[in-house]
């Protein structure tokens, strides 16, 4: 869909958050450099109120607004006859005349672009992103297929998903809970384990199926209270090692002898960091390095 689509949604959309009580301030508007528009709100929208005005839009769309333009003098000439006129004034400024979109009797709006003529044109509307730079919000849209499209990929992807895990579509955001709960407590569960297993003297940890970030923190703590101390953490696909501001283990030599497990990364003054091919592998080098080198390392 073009930009007469996307522009004329957006009018639709900022008079949707306004009628939800939204002191909206729109600071600016793209709808000319793709088949996504976007709009920048100077104030932070909540995503309840956007997914609201969403709603809104899709259910003005199919009502076939008529889409008209006035030109007036002045913003007062044009308040008089449009009391609930949208403008922003900056843009008006020294202006001779201004030109005015109606949308039936739902919007009314100052503004220069080009619009569609009937709203059913536009066919449907879809949030695209949402993002809250510098405390603006950003708002990003589809309109026509292409929402469709998108909408329709969406509820597809909620569709499998609550099949394979058994609940119904409409509670997808209570499971998402659920399994962030559950992971959290995993999480918990893993630091304990991590954290004994480290007082019992374990040094090199294989954590498959799991990620390195979720024990970085643990690990950086321990690190810091003893600086003569060496930690290691592999995954699937990754190899991290922290070594004490005290340690004397050269990592140097260590990242060459990892590059049978297909390591590639960077050395910091008290870390190795990269990509492995065989974590089994590299599990084995780093054990066997630590044995090798113990007398070294404090």
């Amino acid at each position: 869909m073009g930009s007469k689509e996307l522009h004329t949604a957006e009018h639709i959309f900022a008079r949707s958050l306004q009628n939800l009580g939204v002191d909206l301030h729109v600071k600016k508007v793209d709808t000319e450099s793709g088949n996504v528009g976007s709009a920048f709100f100077k104030e932070k929208v909540s995503i309840d109120k956007l997914l609201a005005a969403e709603r809104e839009v899709n259910l003005v769309i199919p009502k076939s607004l008529q889409v008209e333009e006035y030109i007036f003098n002045s913003i007062d000439e044009a308040k008089a006859k449009f009391p609930t006129l949208r403008f922003n004034e900056e843009r008006l400024q020294g202006k001779e005349s201004m030109r005015l979109v109606k949308i039936g009797e739902y919007d009314y709006a100052m503004c220069s672009r080009a619009h569609v003529e009937n709203t059913s044109q536009i066919r449907a509307f879809a949030l695209y992103g949402v993002s809250y730079p510098g405390g603006d919000t950003k708002v990003e849209f589809l309109v026509g297929e292409d929402a469709i499209d998108y909408l329709n990929v969406i509820n597809n992807s909620v569709l499998k998903l609550s099949t394979s895990y058994n609940f119904t579509p409409d509670k997808i955001e209570e499971k998402y809970l659920s399994i962030l709960s559950k992971n959290k407590n995993l999480e918990k569960d893993l630091a304990t384990f991590f954290t004994s297993m480290l007082n019992s003297g374990q040094r090199v940890f294989l954590i498959k199926n799991f990620e390195i970030g979720m024990l970085l923190d643990y690990a950086k703590e321990h690190i810091k209270r003893n600086a003569g101390d060496f930690i290691a953490l592999i995954n699937e696909s990754r190899v991290l090692c922290l070594s004490g501001a005290n340690n004397r283990l050269d990592l140097s030599e260590l990242s060459s002898i990892l590059k049978s497990a297909g390591f590639e990364g960077g050395i910091k003054e008290h870390s190795l960091s990269g990509k492995i091919l065989d974590p089994d592998a590299a599990n084995k080098i780093i054990t066997d390095f630590l044995k090798n080198n113990v007398s070294k390392s404090a």
